[in-house]
C-alpha cells in the first residue's frame, strides 16, 4: 500500500501530484518561482511535496474555491484565484466549513468521510490520511487573478483563462512551455455546470477553443478512484464534445434528460457527461 503521494513529471519541469488517487494538483517550475495549482483536501502537506521537486518560492493558484482543491490553504499566506471565488475561499479559511457538502460539514468531518468512502474501494492502492493539517498562517492575503493575465515564472509564462460554471470563478491555466491546459474541474469528461448560465460557460470555452493551437493536452483536477495511479490527458476532442452539448442545449436541439433529485439535466456525447440546472440554459437569453 502506498502511504505517500506520487509525483509524476508530465513534461519538463511540469508535475502532477497524485494525492492518494483523489486530487491531482499541478506544479509548473520556472527559473525564478514555481506555480502550484490547488492544494487538495488539506490532509497532505503540499509545501513538503513541492520541496521534493524544487526549492523555488511557491505561488499558490486555486483553480476554484471548492474544499477538495483549497483544503490546504492554511499552509499558504498568499493565495491567488478568480475574484468571484475569493469570498468563498475567505469564508473557508475563517471557518474550515465545507459548504459544498450537504449539509455543510467541518473540514475534519468531511475529510474523514472521504477517507471512509475511499477506503471501501477494494482497488484502492493508497492509505488515505484522515487528519487535517493545522494552519501555518492565521491570516491570508487573497489576490485576484485577471482573465487573460499572463504570469512570468522566470523564463516561463502561463496564462489565466476563465472557465466559469463549476464555480462562479473557475479558471484554467495554460502553460505555453509544456503546451498543457490545466483545467481543474471546469473541463473534464464528467462535470457539472451549477454556478453560471451555460451561455457564459459556452463563451468561456469558445475562448479557450480559440487558443487551442497553444496546447496539446488537457489535465483536469482529479485522479479516478477506480484507477488511482493512472491519469491520462485529454485532447481537444474533449473540449469539442463539451461545446457540442452546450450549443445543442442553448439552441434547443437537445435539452438533455432529467437527472436525479436535484432537478438537473444531463447529456452524454463524445465520451463526455455534462450536468446542468435547466434554469441555467435560460438565464442569459
Amino acid at each position: 500500500m502506498l502511504k505517500e503521494p506520487v509525483i509524476l513529471e508530465v513534461a519538463k519541469d511540469t508535475y502532477l501530484f497524485n494525492l492518494m488517487g483523489m486530487q491531482s494538483p499541478a506544479l509548473i517550475v520556472g527559473a525564478e518561482r514555481a506555480m502550484l495549482i490547488d492544494t487538495g483536501l488539506g490532509n497532505v502537506d503540499m509545501t513538503e511535496q513541492v520541496r521534493r521537486v524544487t526549492d523555488k518560492p511557491i505561488m499558490l493558484v486555486l483553480s476554484h474555491a471548492h474544499s477538495d482543491h483549497m483544503g490546504g490553504i492554511g499552509q499558504f499566506e498568499d493565495i491567488y484565484l478568480h475574484p468571484a471565488d475569493i469570498p468563498r475561499a475567505k469564508a473557508f479559511a475563517a471557518s474550515h466549513l465545507v459548504d459544498e457538502a450537504e449539509p455543510p460539514l467541518p473540514q475534519q468531518v468531511f475529510v474523514a468521510n472521504c477517507k471512509a468512502q475511499f477506503d471501501k474501494n477494494p482497488d484502492n492502492l493508497f492509505v488515505i490520511p484522515g487528519g487535517v493539517l493545522p494552519d501555518r498562517y492565521a491570516v491570508h492575503r487573497f489576490h485576484p487573478l485577471k482573465p487573460g493575465q499572463v504570469i512570468d515564472l522566470g523564463g516561463r509564462q502561463v496564462q489565466i483563462l476563465e472557465e466559469r460554471g463549476h464555480t462562479a470563478g473557475e479558471i484554467a491555466v495554460l502553460d505555453f512551455q509544456s503546451r498543457i491546459l490545466f483545467a481543474g474541474d471546469g473541463l473534464s469528461s464528467r462535470f457539472s455546470v451549477t454556478a453560471a448560465d451555460i451561455r457564459t460557460v459556452y463563451g468561456d470555452l469558445l475562448h479557450i477553443r480559440a487558443q487551442s493551437s497553444a496546447f496539446d493536452r488537457i489535465y483536469h483536477g482529479h485522479f479516478g478512484a477506480l484507477e488511482p495511479t493512472r491519469l491520462c490527458s485529454d485532447s481537444i476532442a474533449l473540449l469539442d464534445a463539451v461545446l457540442k452539448i452546450l450549443s445543442d442545449a442553448l439552441d434547443g436541439t437537445d435539452p438533455g434528460q432529467p437527472a436525479g433529485s436535484e432537478n438537473l439535466r444531463t447529456r452524454s456525447y463524445g465520451g463526455v457527461q455534462l450536468y446542468w440546472h435547466p434554469s441555467k440554459s435560460l438565464s442569459a437569453q
